[in-house]
This record gives C-alpha cells, structure tokens and sequence, in this order.
C-alpha cells in the first residue's frame, strides 16, 4: 500500500520547536474547542515511538469527535456595502478614538500602488463622510476606466500606423 504525502500524514500533527518539551503535539479543534494532545519522545522512547502514538490518538480522535463544519464567512471587514469604502477607527497621539470613512483604490492601472483617501467623520459628519468616500472611490474607478479606455485607443492607432507602414513597404517593394 502507498504512504500518504507526508503533508496528509502529519495532518494535526506538528513538532513546536522549544528547550523545554522535545515531542509530537495533536491538536485539533472542533466547534471552537481544542483538543490537545502531547507526546514526549522520552516517555515514548524517542521521536518514532512518539510520532507513531501521536499517529494512533489522532485517529482515535478523528473517530470519536463529530466531522467539522465548515462555514464560509462573508467579508465582515466592510460594513458600508460599497467595495473600496469602509469605516476606520484609529488612535490619536493623545489617546482619542478617530472615526473616518476610507476610499481605497489602485492608481496608476495595472500598478501596485494603493492609495487612500480618508473623510474624517468629526469633520463631516457621518452621512457625509460616508457619502465623500463613496463619491471618491466611484471617481477613482471612472478615471482608471478612462485611462483604459485612452490605452486601448493609442494602442489601436499605433497598430494601424503599422499596418498602413507594412502595406507602404509592400508598395515600395512591388514597384
């Protein structure tokens, strides 16, 4: 029979790096719960005999504890509704708790670079904060939408000056 890739094998399973306890740790997490279990290589007589117990009560474990249920969780991160938008809390140097809506975008196309634009919200308000960093972020996205658009049409007249350079060429040749 074919041993499992060792990635599989070792499945909750790991060997933490520490001074004071050299063995196998099982961990494995059901319903917010962890179950942990240690093996010593010197109680198990050495680092085999350890991992092969680690290897037996993981799957005793995996037996007895209920399969995992797994959910998918939304993207609580923003809660504006507006992809690019949300609500920012930071400290100030003097402890005090800043509110600001921030409008995220990538500038210039195809780049790297994010910029931000932040409304503060004791300056603006709250509705008009929000309503600024929406307004910005839709602003954003129609400038990089018509800088792609300018791309795609210097891009199309530099292949027909080629073209008609291509046929003069022809023309040149034939004569």
């Amino acid at each position: 029979m074919a041993r499992a890739p060792k990635q599989r094998r070792l499945h909750h399973i790991q060997r933490p790096e520490s001074r004071k306890f050299k063995g196998w740790v099982v961990q494995i997490t059901r319903g917010g719960v962890a179950t942990v279990r240690r093996f010593s290589d010197t109680r198990w007589g050495g680092r085999e005999g350890a991992l092969r117990a680690a290897l037996r009560e993981r799957d005793r474990l995996l037996r007895a504890l209920p399969p995992p249920v797994l959910v998918k969780v939304r993207g609580t991160r923003n809660t504006t509704g507006v992809i690019g938008v949300q609500l920012v809390r930071r400290l100030s140097r003097r402890g005090r708790v800043l509110r600001a809506y921030v409008a995220t975008f990538i500038w210039p196309p195809r780049s790297r670079h994010q910029h931000q634009k932040t409304f503060s919200v004791q300056k603006h308000g709250v509705r008009r904060a929000r309503e600024l960093a929406i307004a910005e972020r839709r602003a954003a996205l129609a400038r990089t939408a018509q800088y792609e658009r300018r791309c795609l049409q210097e891009r199309e007249r530099r292949e027909r000056a080629r073209g008609t350079e291509a046929r003069a060429d022809a023309y040149s040749l034939a004569q």
